[in-house]
């Protein structure tokens, strides 16, 4: 199959895809979390082996192709609208058997099947619309096997239609987010990516404090177009942002829902960390004068990674308090609510640390400039100092880290 090109999303001849890299990290995935659940396991392989090559095929081979670029790599219409009718297809043929004939898995109604792959179908299409190098061979089979195993879960709790109705209208507002230039369209379908696996696994309250982080700050972003640094963008978040950002809230998420343990003073301690870090550095913008480095007090341009500023030090504590008092909802004690809002100022402090020491800067031979940016006037910077394997978005993960870190280990002593 290999040498006939049959399974090209899997091995590719590209130097620059790794599905060869990506697929035994799926596999390992599945394995741990699945493997006591073989028709879920086997959806998310099938799909990926089956589905994604042949919708590839018809892609390449199909004349006068209509394509398009979301993220990285060409798409094809063609090839997505092949990939959701064979994933549909052939999930809802895996279902009905593991359902109706081996009964490895509840018995449902076929409207049911039908509604569950559907939406599945949907969301893995995206993802692999929004894939890179091959790295549909890890998401393609985690996206299909995480929501089908969640969807057949909350059937059993009637929680299906105010998922199906989130899904489809919270798409409808990330649309518009790329309209209003809050979201790159890779960044939009991450975020409802991540926005479905949270509400589906936890519903509106966990949704509600990224909500009020991603629109609080883009709204901040949106209020000043100058004084715009070197190493910002005046474009929207891209998929890594997104992902930086709410990555660690979504596994808290997904944790919670597997292990039925209550993280949501976790899970808001990452958000307001993400919001602490952003407000600080939107807010610290409108600094009257230029930010300081955090450790050697050098005098830096607006916007630059380790700087700080009073007003961006302010903008910080808001940023986190605006998510920690969100705990109100669930009748959380005003120590947690200060313990989450000191949380997420200390992960933004973590965070201009880092980004004055350990994140990678780079030289442009072109024009002249110091950059953060690995490549600019579109040829590779000169690394200067810093780890390059640690840009931003690494930066900003650690961020979240450690405010979910500092959280555990208060609770932990203190109970």
């Amino acid at each position: 199959m290999v040498k006939k090109d049959l399974m090209v999303s899997i091995h590719r001849h590209d130097k620059n895809n790794y599905g060869t890299v990506f697929f035994p990290l799926s596999f390992l995935f599945l394995t741990i979390f699945f493997w006591n659940n073989p028709i879920i396991f086997a959806s998310g392989m099938l799909v990926m082996a089956i589905a994604d090559p042949l919708a590839s095929t018809i892609g390449r081979n199909v004349t006068n192709p209509r394509v398009f670029k979301i993220w990285k790599d060409n798409k094809s219409i063609e090839g997505s609208t092949f990939m959701f009718i064979s994933t549909f297809l052939l999930l809802s043929v895996i279902i009905i058997y593991g359902s109706w004939f081996t009964h490895q898995i509840q018995i449902l109604p076929i409207s049911i099947i039908f509604g569950i792959v559907g939406l599945v179908a949907i969301i893995t299409t995206v993802g692999e619309m929004t894939s890179r190098n091959g790295s549909d061979n890890f998401s393609i089979p985690i996206l299909v096997a995480l929501f089908l195993d969640i969807f057949i879960i909350q059937y059993n709790f009637n929680n299906l239609p105010s998922i199906t109705t989130w899904v489809i209208l919270s798409l409808a507002i990330f649309i518009y987010s790329t309209y209003r230039n809050w979201l790159t369209l890779d960044g939009c379908f991450t975020a409802w990516i991540i926005g479905s696996l949270i509400f589906s696994t936890q519903g509106l309250i966990w949704v509600l404090p990224l909500f009020v982080f991603f629109i609080s700050s883009s709204i901040l972003t949106r209020m000043h177009k100058v004084n715009i640094s070197e190493n910002q963008t005046n474009s929207g978040r891209g998929l890594v942002q997104v992902l930086a950002n709410g990555g660690i809230a979504t596994l808290i998420a997904l944790y919670s829902f597997y292990t039925k343990s209550d993280g949501y003073i976790f899970y808001l301690a990452a958000v307001a960390a993400a919001s602490a870090d952003t407000w600080a550095t939107e807010i610290g913008m409108r600094n009257k004068t230029n930010p300081i480095h955090c450790l050697t007090f050098k005098t830096l341009k607006p916007g630059d990674s380790g700087g700080v500023s009073l007003l961006g030090t302010v903008g910080s504590l808001l940023g986190a308090f605006a998510i920690g008092i969100l705990g109100v909802i669930t009748s959380m004690s005003i120590n947690h609510i200060l313990i989450i809002t000191a949380a997420g100022f200390l992960g933004s402090i973590g965070d201009s640390i880092l980004g004055g020491t350990m994140q990678a800067k780079y030289h442009c031979e072109i024009c002249g400039k110091d950059t953060e940016k690995s490549s600019h006037c579109e040829i590779s910077s000169t690394h200067t100092s810093g780890l390059r394997i640690i840009n931003n978005d690494g930066v900003n993960v650690i961020n979240t880290i450690i405010a979910v870190v500092f959280v555990y280990i208060f609770i932990s002593i203190n109970g």
